[in-house]
């Protein structure tokens, strides 16, 4: 165990020192601070980290919408990066941990801990003692699955714009209640949400029948003991019968699939499906991400469509369906995603987007597969 103390004559920069090492050799790296009001964006990341989870208090509305946006700037493209807030009406108390702690190069664990927000006079004049620690793989995951759990939004510029009140610079001393972090999604009454739900969940309903056969077939093809025309063939049949009717999305994929590299799609996917019901939310985020960001590279035409609508099949409370509708949707509601994310990371944002919109059940959606509907409805000219 180190001690970082501040302000001290002799280490004035020891705190720094410790947040640089942590850039510098980790391969998994996540924050937690009750307030962000400062970001130097100057400090990178290294190139092989592949997992950043940062996630910020809005309590009082102290965290600083400048620093938000550094922190934007920031993000690597390469890694699966999630920046995220917690609002405060979605806590019984409030968000008040102060912690880095990552995953070295190595395979070692450590951890930055102690009483230090990420704001300038935390890393300069302000009396702070913190620690860094060596510590064990198994408290790191206990760590990593406690901030995974906390209930949180994606943060995009949209959402700093829009969905984020800070407090003016001359109440900041005052701390006079809490911020007024909006959390609501504009949803139009009177509208039949209740028929395309039961409509939603009689195609859930058939494809649960299914979804034993879908795998297996996807397995096959994964394996090379199904070709890639063959695998079309059988799943164009089983997703266009109109007798069975669980296809959600609408005409695009009888084009794009004819000429696809299947099997790219069907090893992404099992990839994804087979280490779910074993990992934590932000793990399955991160192989999502990592195995769209591949597919993008190899150019595959399905990984859209097509991929985001298995994922929404066998996962409907995790992943939604990536599609024209949601995007209006976002857009008129303010809350766009990121630029400059790629492929996965956008789609890993858009998740975290529509879980947050779930929250409220619109129109009594229970999941990501018919909150879809109900945004369809809402797009609809």
């Amino acid at each position: 165990m180190k001690i970082v103390l501040n302000p001290d004559i002799d280490k004035p920069s020891a705190l720094r020192v410790a947040y640089d090492r942590a850039f510098k050799e980790a391969t998994e790296l996540y924050i937690a601070s009750a307030y962000l009001t400062e970001w130097n964006a100057s400090h990178p990341l290294n190139t092989v980290c592949k997992r950043v989870l940062f996630v910020v208090g809005t309590d009082f509305g102290l965290s600083r919408k400048k620093a938000m946006l550094e922190v934007l700037r920031w993000i690597p493209r390469a890694a699966s990066f999630l920046f995220k807030a917690v609002p405060r009406n979605q806590l019984p108390g409030g968000f008040h941990p102060k912690v880095v702690f990552w995953k070295s190069k190595s395979g070692e664990h450590y951890c930055v801990l102690g009483s230090s927000n990420l704001s300038k006079a935390a890393f300069s004049d302000n009396y702070e003692a913190n620690v860094v620690l060596h510590i064990s793989k198994a408290q790191f995951d206990q760590l990593a699955s406690w901030l995974a759990t906390v209930p949180s939004v994606p943060i995009s510029r949209d959402w700093i714009r829009h969905k984020y009140k800070e407090a003016s610079l001359a109440k900041l001393k005052e701390l006079g209640g809490p911020s007024k972090l909006s959390a609501h999604f504009a949803f139009k009454s009177g509208l039949a949400y209740a028929e395309r739900i039961q409509k939603r969940r009689q195609q859930q309903a058939v494809f649960k029948k299914l979804a034993n056969k879908i795998r297996s077939q996807l397995r096959h093809c994964a394996d090379r003991e199904l070709s890639d025309r063959d695998f079309w063939v059988w799943f164009w049949q089983s997703w266009a019968n109109k007798a069975q009717n669980w296809r959600f999305q609408g005409k695009g994929l009888e084009i794009s699939g004819k000429s696809a590299e299947w099997h790219q799609a069907c090893q992404a996917l099992l990839a994804i499906l087979d280490s779910a019901p074993s990992v934590r939310e932000d793990e399955l985020d991160h192989a999502v991400s990592e195995q769209l960001n591949r597919l993008a590279k190899l150019h595959n035409p399905v990984r859209g469509a097509w991929f985001t609508e298995m994922l929404c099949h066998f996962l409907p409370d995790q992943y939604p369906l990536k599609n024209a509708p949601v995007q209006r949707w976002l857009q008129k509601n303010h809350y766009r995603g990121s630029r400059g994310l790629t492929f996965g990371q956008r789609y890993v944002e858009l998740a975290g987007q529509l879980r947050a919109a779930l929250t409220s059940h619109p129109g009594g959606a229970r999941n990501l597969a018919e909150l879809d509907t109900v945004i369809w409805l809402q797009t609809r000219k």
